[in-house]
Parts: structure tokens; sequence; C-alpha cells
């Protein structure tokens, strides 16, 4: 069974060892240098297939703070990975779906979950319209990667 749930300090070697494709390493951060660079308002969470660990993400507490296109009391999905042997099974897809439900109980304050993708990483950003998000017509240019389609999911 598919599952998330809030890492805990005895996931991190599983975590270290998860693995993407080599295409999509430029858009994402190693959990090694996340963990290091965490702070209070970045929640890490695991994701399970049983007691499986294949994947993991991160919720920003502090998105509409970091970002000027970020709206009031809205809250960042960030760094979504499925290990490479675990991709294209509709893992992602499923877990976003469910964690609309988890965030409207969990963070009553929050209005909307906001992603942002590489417009170059096409699998994530149709990977986010299946699942809920929409396209807000507007992309962000605020950083060294290049221009990012800016999702959001009303919650």
């Amino acid at each position: 069974m598919l599952t998330f749930r809030k890492a805990k300090l005895k996931d991190y070697s599983s975590l270290l060892n998860l693995q993407v494709t080599k295409e999509q390493l430029e858009f994402i951060s190693s959990f090694g240098d996340l963990w290091e660079n965490r702070t209070a308002d970045i929640e890490f969470f695991v994701i399970n297939n049983g007691k499986e660990v294949v994947g993991f993400f991160l919720l920003d507490k502090s998105y509409s703070h970091r970002y000027t296109f970020s709206q009031k009391h809205e809250i960042g999905l960030k760094n979504f990975v499925i290990d490479k042997q675990y991709q294209r099974k509709g893992y992602a897809v499923s877990v976003i779906k469910r964690l609309f439900n988890y965030i409207y109980n969990a963070y009553p304050d929050c209005k909307s979950l906001c992603a942002i993708v590489n417009k170059k990483n096409n699998a994530a950003y149709q990977c986010l319209l299946k699942a809920g998000f929409s396209d807000s017509g507007v992309q962000y240019h605020g950083d060294q990667y290049g221009p990012e389609y800016i999702l959001r999911k009303r919650v």
C-alpha cells in the first residue's frame, strides 16, 4: 500500500539511497543537501510502498513569504522524488492526490498548494496536471534554472 508520512531520522539512510534518472538530476536537489540546509518551516515526507521507501517530498510552510508570486496562506510542494525503479507506476499522482486532503486537514489556514516546475521538465509538469494542479499561466524567472511553470491547487 502506498503511503506518506513525516520523515524521521531513521529514514535518513534509505532516503540518501534514492536515485533518479540522469535526465532528472538537473531538476532536483539531493536529499543529503536538502537535509543539511533544512529550516524549521520545511517539512520532509517519506513515501512508502508497504515498508519500502520509494520517494520523498518537502512541504514549505513559509512559501508565501519566500516567493513574490506565492499567494497568502499557500504551502509549497518542493523536490518531489520517486526512485527511478518505481517511476511510471502512478505513485506520484496517487500520493499528490491524497496530499491535498492531508493538507486540508493538517493545515487549516492553507488555501492552496503551489509547485514550480522547470519548463524543460515535461514529465513533472504533466504529472502535476494529472494529479489536479492547474497551470497559473505565469512563469517564474527568479533563479539560475531557467523559466519555470507556476502550478496551483486549491485545497
